[in-house]
C-alpha cells in the first residue's frame, strides 16, 4: 500500500525542525554471502519485506526451517538477522519480486545480505507544518518506507544535511519515538505526537555506490 489518497493518513503534520542525528551505527555494517541448499519439504523460514520493490528486509527469523539452519552453522557475524537486507540472490539484484521468485525456485540460493545502517532523526513540528514523507507500507509491515519527500522540515534538513545525514527515498522508519510495533501504529504515533524521534534503517551504503545511488538519488532530490 503506497500513501498517496489519504494525506490524513499518510503524511503526519510535524512541526518545526529541530534536526540531529544522535547517533549512527555505521561502523559495523558490511556485506556477507549466505548460501542456502534446499532440502525436501524444508521451508526457507524467512519472513521478509519487500514493499521497496528493491530488496527484501530481514522481519523474522522463524525457529525452524532452512534459514536457522544455515544460522546454526554460520559464524556468528554471518548470520541471517532481523533488519538485515537481501540485496542480492543469485546474480539477481533490484527486484524484489524476482529475487524471491529465485529464492522459492533454486535448489542452490546465493545471497548477499547487507546489514543494516540506523540512524535517528529528531524533529519538533511548529502548527500546522507537515513531515512531507509520504510511504509505502501494508497493514501487516513492520515498517515505513519513504516513497517520496516533499516540502517540509526533512526536505529542509537535506538541503543542510552533510553526506550521510539525509533522509533518503527508500530509507525505512523502524521507530517512532518509543514506538516499533508496526506500520500502522508507528503512523498513529506520527498524527499524534508534536515532538518525534524517528528511527531509519537502509542498506549499508558499501553495497556499490552506483548501484545505491541510482537506489535513491534521482528521488530524493
Amino acid at each position: 500500500q503506497c500513501c498517496t489518497a489519504d494525506a490524513a493518513q499518510c503524511e503526519s503534520p510535524v512541526l518545526a525542525l529541530q534536526a540531529a542525528f544522535k547517533g549512527t551505527n555505521e561502523s559495523p555494517g558490511d556485506i556477507f554471502v549466505a548460501r542456502l541448499y534446499r532440502e525436501p519439504q524444508v521451508l526457507m523460514g524467512l519472513r521478509v519485506d519487500t514493499n521497496d520493490g528493491r530488496t527484501a528486509h530481514i522481519v523474522y527469523v522463524l525457529p525452524e526451517g532452512l534459514a536457522r539452519r544455515y544460522n546454526d552453522a554460520a559464524c556468528e557475524d554471518e548470520q541471517l538477522e532481523p533488519g538485515q537486507y537481501i540485496v542480492e540472490v543469485n546474480g539477481i539484484s533490484g527486484d524484489s519480486a524476482a529475487m524471491l521468485k529465485a529464492i522459492e525456485e533454486s535448489s542452490v540460493v546465493t545471497m548477499r545480505v547487507s546489514k543494516a545502517i540506523t540512524f535517528e532523526l529528531f524533529v519538533a513540528r511548529k502548527p500546522g507544518e507537515q513531515l512531507g514523507l509520504f510511504f509505502a507500507y501494508e497493514s501487516m509491515s513492520q515498517s515505513l518506507i519513504v516513497r517520496e519527500i516533499r516540502e517540509g522540515p526533512i526536505a529542509r534538513h537535506n538541503r543542510t544535511a552533510p553526506p550521510g545525514r539525509a533522509v533518503l527515498v527508500y530509507d525505512r522508519v523502524l521507530q517512532v519515538n518509543s514506538v516499533d510495533s508496526g506500520a500502522l501504529a508507528l503512523l498513529a504515533e506520527l498524527g499524534a505526537s508534536p515532538i518525534v524521534t524517528l528511527t531509519f534503517s537502509r542498506p549499508f551504503k558499501a553495497i556499490a555506490a552506483a548501484e545505491f545511488g541510482a537506489m535513491h538519488g534521482a528521488a530524493s532530490k
